[in-house]
């Protein structure tokens, strides 16, 4: 693992110390960011809680540093007036800290460091009431004292010893970074690319969307992430680190995990797109799988301003399989489920609350959108979508081939009945 790359980028720090009308050079985050500074690593230094307008362009953001405790001043001014109470002006910045916690989960996924003078319990343990940590498991969240960051001999961990400790712990921050570092190269490397062809090259591409009567936006906004999957360089992630042995994780959320892979639910959909793999829950454990090509779910690909809700789809009806016959006939060896396919159906194991669907391609049923968009429950991404459809045409193409006689095969009653005699 290489630390220096992945904490490339630019930080968030965030101390009271940092005032620079008050500036308290006594304070140990002094020799925390020195630290920051000698990696060379740029970050934007904020001595109070940035609000939310300024969170919404934390897009890009490497990582967060937060001292817990940014009333430390205000603290000591109430007490020299003989103010008591501070406690409760203290618990309206932890209910800050709290917010900005919160805002920035909605705008970005990065390591948030919390070093504070406070002891690691008490600030956890408010975390844990929040929902924004859980001691069971890896978290977003490092939280650690300021002094055991300062390095004050060779024994004592610095700040990015722990980070790296931490990150090798972390597996889904280090493989964020990791990916992050390619996506980086491949997105600087496409645009650029194309630019220097010719700038007005997106207007190029719209342009031909536009005569195809597709949704330019869309395609416009897919070629780009094509172009970008496939010139990311091959990943090398440390095994050392994804290897490590898994702390115990609940058979439920492992299907979770599997059918995040594979399902996209439908509040994170556009209400004026269809696509192939739309699923729809017709009633209690009864689906249906749009299984028609992309191109032909356009509105106006073949008449012009028709509305959405006039598109047909090739439906396959499906319905819920017990847990029971799924693990009575799972293959272990190949990690699927040969029993309960045949040439006549597709078996989805893991979406809608992980459930395993069985769909059907004899009754293929031709459904206008407008009957089943407000039944839509979410989209089955590729490979899945693709395999079933691929599966689809082979059985319209299937060959019925003569029947082989029992006779052929087994002994005949009779043939046994002369050879007792």
């Amino acid at each position: 693992m290489n630390l220096d790359k992945l904490m490339s980028g630019v930080g968030i720090v965030i101390d009271d110390a940092l005032n620079p009308e008050k500036k308290d050079e006594n304070d140990l985050i002094w020799q925390i960011t020195k630290q920051i500074d000698e990696k060379h690593i740029p970050y934007c230094s904020f001595y109070e809680i940035p609000d939310e307008k300024v969170v919404e362009n934390f897009k890009d953001i490497n990582f967060v540093l937060l001292d817990w405790k940014l009333d430390s001043e205000i603290d000591s001014d109430l007490k020299e007036m003989g103010v008591t109470g501070g406690s409760q002006l203290s618990e309206s910045y932890i209910e800050d800290n709290i917010d900005f916690l919160r805002n920035l989960k909605k705008n970005c996924f990065a390591p948030v460091f919390i070093f504070s003078s406070l002891s690691t319990d008490q600030i956890t343990k408010r975390l844990k009431k929040e929902n924004l940590y859980d001691n069971t498991k890896p978290n977003f969240i490092f939280v650690k004292q300021k002094n055991d960051l300062i390095t004050q001999d060779k024994k004592t961990p610095t700040l990015f010893n722990e980070i790296e400790n931490w990150l090798k712990e972390n597996s889904s921050i280090y493989v964020l970074k990791e990916w992050e570092i390619k996506f980086r190269q491949a997105k600087n490397q496409l645009f650029w690319s194309f630019y220097e062809i010719n700038p007005a090259w997106p207007n190029v591409i719209w342009n031909a969307y536009k005569k195809d009567s597709v949704d330019m936006s869309n395609e416009l906004g897919g070629l780009i992430t094509k172009n970008l999957n496939a010139r990311m360089s091959r990943f090398s992630f440390d095994e050392e680190i994804l290897k490590i042995a898994n702390p115990a994780i609940k058979k439920e959320d492992i299907k979770k995990v599997l059918e995040g892979e594979k399902y996209i639910k439908a509040d994170l959909l556009s209400d004026d797109e269809i696509n192939t793999g739309d699923i729809f829950k017709i009633k209690k454990d009864k689906y249906s799988l749009n299984i028609r090509p992309a191109c032909d779910c356009i509105p106006n690909r073949n008449k012009s301003n028709a509305s959405i809700d006039e598109v047909m789809l090739y439906c396959i009806p499906g319905s819920k399989i017990t847990n029971r016959k799924t693990e009575d006939k799972y293959n272990s060896t190949y990690g699927n489920f040969p029993g309960l396919e045949s040439d006549s159906n597709a078996i989805v194991f893991c979406i809608d609350d992980q459930k395993t669907i069985d769909f059907r391609f004899k009754n293929l049923q031709l459904i206008k959108f407008s009957e089943l968009k407000a039944k839509r429950i979410g989209r089955l991404l590729p490979p899945y979508i693709t395999l079933i459809q691929q599966r689809y045409a082979l059985y319209l193409q299937r060959q019925g081939l003569p029947r082989i006689p029992d006779e052929a095969v087994k002994e005949s009653d009779l043939s046994s009945a002369i050879i007792n005699q």
